[in-house]
């Protein structure tokens, strides 16, 4: 989804909040006047935007759930909240360390100087002057993780707070999804949530059948041009095991650990993420999608399971890993 098809432009507009706000999330009514109206002329029109699109696809293609895409919108999700309020979210991520070692170096060419501006911070004891300073000392890549954490986790935090009995955001590891960097055990229940989230209808086999197809596709377009083995290394997942010696690697783990934790991700401070719940119900059948047995990893038809709709985030919290982060928090 391109700003242009509504007459806007993203980037100027993003930086002037960034600018004012220090975060990716804000009260939009206590933005400077000037950051307010520019939010306001981008939304708006934005706004008018996707109602007309979800409008086309319900009517032209019958369906009834229409999304987009647009990774900067993750810096307008209170402004867009505020003029579309049946809004749902659905907050990808992956892990930062790979992110650092991206060709896609947008989030730092475009916003790091308006998040970590030191001029105009304000007191030089205040948390944004000494968060500027610290920033502009550190070496790419490590500014690229520390604008993730940022961004990322000021994100989760702000939604997390207001999405109690409002299920309008879903946060989503992007290596949960991926056959290549997960198993199907955890791959088929991480769908299953998604599609509950946005009150699809989807079974089993349909999901296997997505599954199957996010296997066969590059994971962006920064790296379409790459030859095989080259994208292959671009791509994967866990990259930054190889691409960066062992002190980046400690490095960039303790610059980013309390999104790595928040997000489980593997960090030295944390123990591996939680599995899944084993309340799962095994569904009668096998279907032709599994039938592939390069899809199925070799062992031929899988039987699929459907998570019950059990259980909640309390049940899916594991309790030595949440002692983690709060001695994370505090320390």
């Amino acid at each position: 989804m391109d700003g242009s098809d509504a007459g806007v432009h993203f980037t100027s507009t993003i930086r002037s909040i960034l600018a004012a706000a220090r975060s990716s999330v804000y009260d939009p009514p206590t933005l400077p006047t000037a950051a307010r109206s520019s939010a306001q002329g981008l939304v708006r029109p934005f706004a008018a935007l996707l109602a007309r699109c979800g409008c086309a696809s319900r009517q032209d293609l019958g369906r009834r759930l229409w999304g987009f895409k647009k990774p900067d919108c993750m810096n307008l999700v209170p402004s867009l909240r505020e003029a579309l309020p049946g809004l749902q979210l659905v907050h990808v991520v992956r892990d930062g360390r790979d992110m650092a070692f991206s060709k896609n170096t947008a989030g730092v060419s475009k916003y790091a100087s308006s998040l970590f501006a030191a001029e105009a911070c304000g007191s030089p004891a205040s948390r944004a002057c000494s968060e500027a300073h610290r920033f502009h000392a550190l070496q790419t890549p490590a500014q690229s993780i520390a604008v993730w954490q940022k961004l990322n986790l000021d994100l989760a935090l702000w939604a997390e707070a207001r999405s109690s009995g409002d299920a309008w955001y879903h946060r989503l590891r992007i290596e949960d999804i991926s056959i290549d960097g997960s198993d199907r055990q955890i791959a088929l229940p991480a769908l299953t949530a998604l599609a509950s989230f946005a009150g699809a209808n989807a079974s089993a086999c349909d999901l296997c059948a997505i599954l199957r197809r996010l296997h066969d596709r590059s994971l962006g377009s920064h790296d379409r041009h790459a030859t095989t083995s080259e994208r292959k290394k671009q791509s994967q997942f866990g990259k930054w095991r190889s691409l960066a010696d062992n002190a980046t690697q400690q490095a960039l783990t303790s610059e980013a650990s309390r999104a790595l934790v928040h997000f489980r991700y593997m960090v030295d401070l944390a123990p591996p993420p939680p599995a899944l719940p084993s309340a799962l119900l095994e569904e009668e059948g096998t279907c032709a999608a599994c039938a592939d047995t390069s899809h199925a990893g070799g062992r031929g038809p899988q039987r699929h399971v459907r998570r019950r709709r059990l259980f909640s985030k309390k049940k899916a919290v594991n309790a030595d890993f949440d002692a983690q982060r709060a001695r994370l928090k505090h320390s």
